[in-house]
């Protein structure tokens, strides 16, 4: 299974993230709260 990043990483408030998806069109974003380290989290969205 191959995804594809549709967002790089950035800053919002309180965190990290970026957006992928993957080989069926799905998205997910991956984050992390800017006061630990990056230890990523899948969230769909």
């Amino acid at each position: 299974m191959e995804g594809k990043i549709t967002k790089p990483m950035f800053s919002f408030p309180g965190g990290l993230r970026f957006q992928l998806t993957d080989s069926y069109g799905n998205e997910s974003a991956v984050w992390a709260k800017a006061s630990e380290s990056f230890e990523p989290c899948l969230a769909n969205i």
